[in-house]
């Protein structure tokens, strides 16, 4: 007839328990803040682990790849293969005419312009001259000469500065031009 239910057994309230208590809304809403900021540092440290052992993994095969090409290379020598090569080398070398490339930059040069470094690869003809001077229109001056000197071509200002005055002027230059293989320096009659 009617079911059977077990009776509902309720401990007794002991009235010298206090009563619980629910947390407030606002709690549970700082705990939801708390685990969101938790999840999302969560979510950078893995990505920076990531990005760190990628980096990790990329140095490893820069370094590897270091090691390859710094092993020893077979020794070479920097002197031509044979001794006849190289006793020619130093002989254009030395029959180059650089007393005629001295005069010929000497000549060109305005008066109060003083050259201080000339350096020259005779086999490909370039030179590069380090001057002094008291002004840029003393610089200039002596650029328009050599430009128009024959067979110098290419000629150009790598830098100006002021100088000390230990260099003999107010202003330092630096200029590189191409000497023509076509039209080779007159050594000067002596």
């Amino acid at each position: 007839m009617f079911p059977l239910r077990p009776p509902a057994t309720r401990w007794p309230k002991a009235d010298f328990l206090p009563a619980p208590v629910r947390p407030p809304l606002l709690a549970w809403l700082g705990m939801g803040c708390a685990a969101l900021v938790f999840a999302l540092a969560l979510d950078d440290w893995m990505a920076l682990e990531a990005a760190r052992e990628e980096l990790r993994s990329r140095v490893d095969r820069w370094q590897a790849a270091q090691r390859v090409s710094s092993a020893p290379a077979p020794a070479r020598s920097s002197v031509p293969a044979g001794a006849a090569a190289a006793a020619a080398a130093v002989v254009r070398r030395l029959d180059h005419p650089w007393r005629g490339l001295f005069e010929a930059t000497e000549q060109r040069t305005a008066e109060p312009v003083r050259w201080l470094r000339l350096e020259h690869d005779a086999e490909r003809g370039d030179v590069r001259l380090e001057g002094a001077a008291p002004s840029r229109d003393d610089v200039l001056k002596t650029l328009d000469a050599l430009a128009a000197a024959p067979g110098w071509s290419d000629l150009m200002l790598l830098r100006i500065e002021s100088a000390d005055a230990a260099a003999g002027g107010s202003l330092r230059f630096e200029l590189r031009a191409r000497l023509a293989a076509s039209e080779p320096l007159q050594e000067p009659r002596r």
